[in-house]
C-alpha cells in the first residue's frame, strides 16, 4: 500500500469515528458542540497510534487493514477513556 493511500485511510476513519462521536453525544446529551475537543481527541489519537505502528513494523497492508486497525484502536481508547472517567479522584 502506497502513503497516500494509508494517510487517506486514516483520515477517512477518523473524520468517520469523529462524526460518530458527535452523532453518540447528540442522541445522550442534545448538545455536542461542547465535547468537539474530545471529539477531536478521541479520533486522532489512534489515528496518530495506527500511523505509528504501520511506520515502525514497516507494514505494508491493504487500506482494510488500516481501517481495521483505527477501529481497535479507537475502540481501544473509547473504553480506556470510559473507565478513566468513572475511576474517582480523591
Amino acid at each position: 500500500m502506497k502513503n497516500k493511500t494509508m494517510y487517506v485511510t486514516l483520515l477517512a476513519c477518523a473524520v468517520t469515528a469523529f462524526l460518530f462521536t458527535l452523532v453518540r453525544y447528540l442522541l445522550v446529551n442534545g448538545n455536542p458542540a461542547n465535547r468537539l475537543g474530545y471529539g477531536i481527541f478521541i479520533s486522532i489519537a489512534p489515528a496518530i497510534g495506527a500511523l505509528i505502528v504501520l511506520k515502525l513494523a514497516k507494514l505494508s497492508r491493504s487500506w482494510k487493514w488500516t481501517a481495521a486497525l483505527y477501529g481497535l484502536l479507537f475502540m481501544a481508547t473509547s473504553i480506556v477513556q470510559f473507565f478513566g472517567r468513572v475511576v474517582p479522584i480523591k
